[in-house]
């Protein structure tokens, strides 16, 4: 019993301490940092008797615009990173009367 008023007075000093460095800025906190994501994905969805054609214009259409928007991006912040990776593009033909799905590549 002896050392109780430091085994008491410590602890609770460097509580102090700490939220003094936590308001004084030198230690920095987030509650809830903001996370980059670094994948996403578009569906899209067309009008039943469309055509495989106009989905592939599109999907080609979309994926040139991918790569527009990387070649302004790279201008833009002068990088020689890439921002864009991959793209994957596919398209399936969904039959209704079978209810089967085929898988196009």
């Amino acid at each position: 019993m002896r050392w109780r008023w430091i085994v008491v007075t410590i602890p609770i000093a460097l509580i102090f301490v700490t939220i003094g460095l936590i308001q004084g800025t030198l230690i920095k906190t987030t509650f809830f940092p903001s996370v980059a994501f670094d994948m996403f994905s578009v569906n899209i969805a067309f009008t039943p008797g469309s055509g495989e054609k106009q989905t592939s214009e599109y999907l080609e259409s979309f994926d040139s615009s991918i790569a527009e928007v990387e070649k302004e991006l790279e201008e833009e912040f002068a990088d020689t990173n890439k921002f864009i990776t991959y793209t994957f593009l596919f398209s399936w033909l969904v039959i209704s009367r079978s209810r089967s799905r085929l898988l196009r590549w």
